[in-house]
Protein backbone atom coordinates (compact mmCIF):
# COMPACT_ATOMS: atom_id res chain seq x y z
CA UNK A 1 0.00 0.00 0.00
CA UNK A 2 2.86 2.34 0.90
CA UNK A 3 4.51 1.62 -2.49
CA UNK A 4 1.30 2.56 -4.35
CA UNK A 5 1.18 5.87 -2.48
CA UNK A 6 4.82 6.51 -3.34
CA UNK A 7 4.13 5.76 -7.04
CA UNK A 8 1.11 8.07 -7.04
CA UNK A 9 3.15 10.85 -5.41
CA UNK A 10 5.96 10.37 -7.96
CA UNK A 11 3.48 10.60 -10.85
CA UNK A 12 1.92 13.74 -9.40
CA UNK A 13 5.36 15.33 -8.90
CA UNK A 14 6.47 14.41 -12.45
CA UNK A 15 3.28 15.87 -13.88
CA UNK A 16 3.74 19.10 -11.91
CA UNK A 17 7.44 19.23 -12.87
CA UNK A 18 6.55 18.95 -16.58
CA UNK A 19 4.29 22.01 -16.30
CA UNK A 20 6.79 24.08 -14.33
CA UNK A 21 9.90 23.16 -16.38
CA UNK A 22 7.96 23.87 -19.61
CA UNK A 23 6.93 27.31 -18.35
CA UNK A 24 10.14 28.40 -16.59
CA UNK A 25 12.88 26.34 -18.22
CA UNK A 26 15.33 24.22 -16.27
CA UNK A 27 17.42 27.04 -14.78
CA UNK A 28 14.36 29.09 -13.80
CA UNK A 29 12.64 26.25 -11.95
CA UNK A 30 13.02 25.78 -8.20
CA UNK A 31 11.94 22.69 -6.28
CA UNK A 32 9.59 24.98 -4.32
CA UNK A 33 7.77 25.81 -7.59
CA UNK A 34 7.20 22.11 -8.29
CA UNK A 35 6.11 21.49 -4.70
CA UNK A 36 3.59 24.33 -4.94
CA UNK A 37 2.24 23.07 -8.30
CA UNK A 38 1.93 19.49 -7.05
CA UNK A 39 0.51 20.18 -3.59
CA UNK A 40 3.36 18.18 -2.02
CA UNK A 41 6.33 19.33 0.03
CA UNK A 42 9.85 19.99 -1.14
CA UNK A 43 10.83 17.19 1.24
CA UNK A 44 8.73 14.72 -0.77
CA UNK A 45 10.61 15.72 -3.94
CA UNK A 46 13.99 15.33 -2.23
CA UNK A 47 13.00 11.97 -0.79
CA UNK A 48 11.76 10.53 -4.11
CA UNK A 49 14.14 12.20 -6.60
CA UNK A 50 17.04 13.54 -4.47
CA UNK A 51 17.39 16.78 -6.46
CA UNK A 52 16.16 18.85 -9.41
CA UNK A 53 18.61 17.29 -11.84
CA UNK A 54 17.48 13.71 -11.10
CA UNK A 55 13.83 14.74 -11.31
CA UNK A 56 14.39 16.37 -14.71
CA UNK A 57 16.42 13.40 -15.97
CA UNK A 58 13.66 10.95 -15.08
CA UNK A 59 11.03 13.16 -16.66
CA UNK A 60 13.06 13.73 -19.85
CA UNK A 61 13.98 10.05 -20.19
CA UNK A 62 10.32 8.98 -19.93
CA UNK A 63 9.13 11.60 -22.43
CA UNK A 64 11.99 10.95 -24.85
CA UNK A 65 11.31 7.20 -24.82
CA UNK A 66 7.61 7.87 -25.41
CA UNK A 67 8.23 10.27 -28.32
CA UNK A 68 10.81 8.04 -30.05
CA UNK A 69 8.72 4.87 -29.66
CA UNK A 70 5.62 6.57 -31.12
CA UNK A 71 7.59 7.95 -34.07
CA UNK A 72 9.34 4.61 -34.58
CA UNK A 73 6.02 2.75 -34.57
CA UNK A 74 4.59 5.18 -37.13
CA UNK A 75 7.63 5.12 -39.43
CA UNK A 76 7.79 1.29 -39.43
CA UNK A 77 4.05 0.94 -40.19
CA UNK A 78 2.77 -0.13 -43.62
CA UNK A 79 1.22 3.27 -44.37
CA UNK A 80 2.29 5.03 -47.61
CA UNK A 81 5.17 7.55 -47.17
CA UNK A 82 3.03 10.69 -47.51
CA UNK A 83 0.54 9.45 -44.90
CA UNK A 84 3.39 8.62 -42.49
CA UNK A 85 4.82 12.13 -42.86
CA UNK A 86 1.37 13.71 -42.46
CA UNK A 87 0.77 11.74 -39.26
CA UNK A 88 4.26 12.63 -38.00
CA UNK A 89 3.52 16.31 -38.59
CA UNK A 90 0.13 15.96 -36.86
CA UNK A 91 1.92 14.45 -33.86
CA UNK A 92 4.79 16.93 -33.83
CA UNK A 93 2.59 20.01 -34.08
CA UNK A 94 -0.23 18.84 -31.80
CA UNK A 95 0.51 21.40 -29.12
CA UNK A 96 -2.64 20.69 -27.10
CA UNK A 97 -1.77 16.99 -26.78
CA UNK A 98 2.03 16.96 -26.73
CA UNK A 99 3.19 20.32 -25.44
CA UNK A 100 4.77 19.16 -22.17
CA UNK A 101 6.41 16.10 -23.73
CA UNK A 102 8.01 17.98 -26.60
CA UNK A 103 8.93 21.06 -24.56
CA UNK A 104 10.81 18.86 -22.04
CA UNK A 105 12.52 16.89 -24.82
CA UNK A 106 13.54 20.22 -26.35
CA UNK A 107 15.12 21.40 -23.06
CA UNK A 108 16.88 18.02 -22.67
CA UNK A 109 18.35 18.05 -26.17
CA UNK A 110 19.71 21.57 -25.69
CA UNK A 111 22.03 20.30 -22.92
CA UNK A 112 21.84 23.64 -21.14
CA UNK A 113 22.65 24.47 -18.41
CA UNK A 114 25.84 22.57 -17.62
CA UNK A 115 24.29 19.94 -15.34
CA UNK A 116 22.14 18.70 -18.26
CA UNK A 117 25.07 18.39 -20.67
CA UNK A 118 25.04 14.57 -20.52
CA UNK A 119 21.42 14.32 -21.73
CA UNK A 120 21.99 14.91 -25.47
CA UNK A 121 24.69 12.18 -25.43
CA UNK A 122 22.33 9.86 -23.56
CA UNK A 123 19.64 10.30 -26.23
CA UNK A 124 21.96 10.51 -29.26
CA UNK A 125 21.60 6.90 -30.52
CA UNK A 126 17.78 6.91 -30.33
CA UNK A 127 17.62 10.41 -31.80
CA UNK A 128 19.84 9.41 -34.74
CA UNK A 129 17.77 6.27 -35.37
CA UNK A 130 14.54 8.30 -35.38
CA UNK A 131 16.00 10.81 -37.87
CA UNK A 132 17.18 7.94 -40.06
CA UNK A 133 13.68 6.39 -40.13
CA UNK A 134 12.11 9.71 -41.13
CA UNK A 135 14.78 10.18 -43.80
CA UNK A 136 14.06 6.67 -45.19
CA UNK A 137 10.33 7.47 -45.32
CA UNK A 138 11.00 10.70 -47.26
CA UNK A 139 13.33 8.74 -49.60
CA UNK A 140 10.53 6.21 -50.22
CA UNK A 141 8.17 9.13 -50.98
CA UNK A 142 10.66 10.55 -53.50
CA UNK A 143 11.00 7.11 -55.16
CA UNK A 144 7.20 6.73 -55.28
CA UNK A 145 6.92 10.13 -56.97
CA UNK A 146 4.81 11.72 -54.18
CA UNK A 147 7.67 13.97 -53.00
CA UNK A 148 9.89 16.12 -55.18
CA UNK A 149 13.17 14.66 -56.43
CA UNK A 150 14.86 17.91 -55.34
CA UNK A 151 14.15 17.12 -51.67
CA UNK A 152 17.12 16.01 -49.58
CA UNK A 153 15.60 13.34 -47.26
CA UNK A 154 18.21 13.74 -44.52
CA UNK A 155 17.76 17.51 -44.52
CA UNK A 156 13.96 17.14 -44.46
CA UNK A 157 14.11 14.85 -41.38
CA UNK A 158 16.42 17.26 -39.54
CA UNK A 159 14.36 20.29 -40.60
CA UNK A 160 11.18 18.82 -39.07
CA UNK A 161 12.98 18.24 -35.76
CA UNK A 162 14.67 21.64 -35.82
CA UNK A 163 11.42 23.43 -36.61
CA UNK A 164 9.66 21.57 -33.75
CA UNK A 165 12.42 22.47 -31.31
CA UNK A 166 12.23 26.13 -32.32
CA UNK A 167 8.45 26.12 -32.15
CA UNK A 168 8.27 24.55 -28.69
CA UNK A 169 11.18 26.64 -27.45
CA UNK A 170 9.66 29.97 -28.55
CA UNK A 171 5.93 29.23 -28.46
CA UNK A 172 5.16 32.03 -26.00
CA UNK A 173 7.44 34.63 -27.64
CA UNK A 174 6.48 34.17 -31.29
CA UNK A 175 3.09 32.48 -31.42
CA UNK A 176 1.37 34.10 -28.45
CA UNK A 177 -2.28 34.62 -29.22
CA UNK A 178 -2.36 32.32 -32.26
CA UNK A 179 -4.71 29.35 -31.72
CA UNK A 180 -2.91 26.00 -31.44
CA UNK A 181 -4.94 24.52 -34.30
CA UNK A 182 -3.81 27.36 -36.60
CA UNK A 183 -0.17 26.72 -35.62
CA UNK A 184 -0.60 23.01 -36.33
CA UNK A 185 -2.29 23.46 -39.73
CA UNK A 186 0.13 26.15 -40.94
CA UNK A 187 3.20 24.16 -39.84
CA UNK A 188 1.88 21.03 -41.53
CA UNK A 189 1.11 22.93 -44.74
CA UNK A 190 4.58 24.47 -44.74
CA UNK A 191 6.35 21.10 -44.58
CA UNK A 192 4.08 19.29 -47.03
CA UNK A 193 4.53 22.10 -49.56
CA UNK A 194 8.32 21.92 -49.10
CA UNK A 195 8.31 18.15 -49.72
CA UNK A 196 6.20 18.46 -52.86
CA UNK A 197 7.87 21.45 -54.58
Amino acid sequence: MKENRSDATSEKLLSAAAKVFSAKGYAGTRLEDIALESGHTRGAISFLFKNKRNLFHQLAQGFFNDVTSQISELMSSSLPPQEKIEKLLDYAFDIDENFYKLAIVNIALSGEPQDLSDLPKLFKADHSKTLEMISETVTAGVQDGVFSTSVDPEFAAKAIFTFCRGLYGDLVNFFDGMPNEAIKQNSKKLFLSYLKI
